[in-house]
């Protein structure tokens, strides 16, 4: 007879997790659920979010199998009822921990993240004020230089906090921060 002890221990592992969806967008962060629940059903799922620059947690529900979109009003940032007056979200380090039961045993993960789409936004604008056509060459090139010294920051702000190096994450946010302000305040 075959031993399928191997096979059932695997169907009933569960793991619960998430991921973080970009959805590019300077007033919404989506997180998606990326837990291994098998034939078992979550209850009381949420996420414990302290947003960056606040010290208490925020408490969400959360829609397990799915992808979440937060924004400040159910971040508890605001309570507007027209979308097009929704705040931005904050960039910075954000701590997040998705809490559930599962036959009656709480499971949670932690994670943080660090999200920097309100500079990307202003990265953007600063790309958008470059005129290729009412600057000389000199002035053209050193601006273009600006910009990809700006990009390298960013991108290396992205991949400190990727692996957890906040610091220096944000050192390289803050420098590619005093940058953009130079060039959108010119």
């Amino acid at each position: 007879m075959k031993n399928y002890t191997p096979f059932l221990i695997l169907l009933m592992e569960i793991k619960i997790d998430f991921d973080i969806f970009p959805t590019e967008n300077i007033k919404t962060l989506g997180i998606s659920d990326t837990s291994h629940y098998h034939l078992s059903t979550i209850t009381n799922p949420k996420l414990t979010i302290v947003i960056p620059g606040y010290k208490l947690p925020i408490i969400v529900k959360f829609k397990p199998n799915r992808i979440n979109i937060l924004n400040s009003n159910n971040l508890g940032l605001s309570q507007v009822s027209n979308v097009e007056e929704l705040g931005n979200l904050p960039d910075g380090i954000y701590q997040i921990k998705y809490t559930g039961n599962i036959s009656s045993k709480e499971y949670s993960v932690e994670k943080s993240f660090f999200r920097i789409e309100a500079i990307k936004d202003r990265f953007e604008k600063a790309i958008l004020k470059l005129d290729v056509n009412s600057c000389d060459t000199n002035t053209l090139n050193s601006r273009i230089n600006d910009l990809a010294q700006i990009q390298i920051f960013l991108y290396s702000a992205m991949a400190n906090g990727n692996t957890c190096n906040f610091a220096k994450a944000i050192e390289q946010y803050q420098i590619a921060n005093k940058k953009l302000d130079k060039i959108l305040n010119c």
